[in-house]
């Protein structure tokens, strides 16, 4: 079996790391793709690199993409119908991961919400790992996690694409045009945002923004409990107890907060991270 790794930038390094711990598989089997020619990779693994690195993509039998490199590209889907099994790093996280997963989405505001709900988790004393888009790769931490604990997780459209299954919890935060330049059209950049609802179950749970029109819409493609937020009925902490500035880290605090008080963090314990968060 061939394995490609697209993209050797933090995502593919981990799914290295992650196949070197975990898998039976020679590491002349393992390839890296990069158009950087100048990457290292490690002793026994090949390399492919330069303008033509996609070149011959339908030879390889499992394929893990990196974020940045558009699932769309017609190297990728000519190996997906060749018989490639076409995965990344996030989705083997979720195939892999025993933990209850928070999925946080938007197209701003996802760091802020992200390391909130976390900070709030850790101080109700919660086994919390905060991971994804916002900078360590979730695969890494995997060896940490244990059934009790919980991840939560900042997605970006590209991490979304192609998933075939979504979190436990999902948060949809204001949603607007963005990342035209990447994705083909706006509808493909709006179906990828709704993976993190579509494939949940009834008992699963959906945060969003009562008043982003298009928020309110992905949330009701999945089959999960809908929660409405409504920061302008919100009553825990005002816009000035915060140190951070601006109606919209307001907004995303209070998401925040309400997923966190919903898996029973106490208001005091929520207040208290709102409050010195900068």
């Amino acid at each position: 079996m061939n394995i490609a790794i697209l993209g050797f930038g933090r995502e593919g390094k981990s799914v290295l790391s992650h196949l070197a711990r975990t898998e039976r598989v020679p590491r002349k089997n393992i390839f890296v793709l990069d158009r950087n020619q100048n990457i290292k990779v490690p002793r026994g693994v090949r390399k492919i690199s330069g303008p033509n690195y996609l070149k011959n993509l339908d030879r390889f039998d499992v394929i893990y993409r990196s974020p940045g490199i558009r699932y769309a590209l017609l190297e990728i889907q000519k190996a997906r119908r060749a018989g490639a099994k076409i995965s990344s790093a996030t989705k083997l996280f979720f195939e892999l991961c025993p933990a209850t997963i928070i999925g946080v989405t938007g197209t701003k505001g996802k760091g802020t919400t992200s390391t909130l709900i976390y900070k709030m988790l850790r101080r109700s004393k919660r086994d919390a790992h905060l991971a994804g888009n916002i900078g360590k790769p979730a695969l890494k931490i995997l060896p940490k996690l244990k059934k009790s604990s919980i991840v939560v997780l900042e997605l970006s459209s590209f991490q979304l694409q192609d998933l075939t299954r979504s979190p436990h919890i999902a948060v949809v935060l204001d949603v607007f045009p963005d990342h035209q330049d990447v994705h083909r059209n706006l509808k493909e950049y709006y179906e990828a945002k709704a993976n993190i609802v579509k494939h949940q179950l009834e008992k699963n749970k959906t945060f969003f923004f009562a008043r982003n029109k298009e928020g309110r819409r992905i949330a009701s493609q999945g089959r999960g409990r809908k929660i409405a937020v409504d920061e302008k009925r919100f009553k825990i902490f005002s816009k000035q107890d915060l140190k951070m500035v601006g109606a919209h880290n307001f907004k995303n605090a209070a998401m925040a907060a309400t997923v966190a008080r919903n898996m029973g963090v106490s208001e005091r314990a929520i207040t208290s991270v709102a409050k010195s968060f900068h």
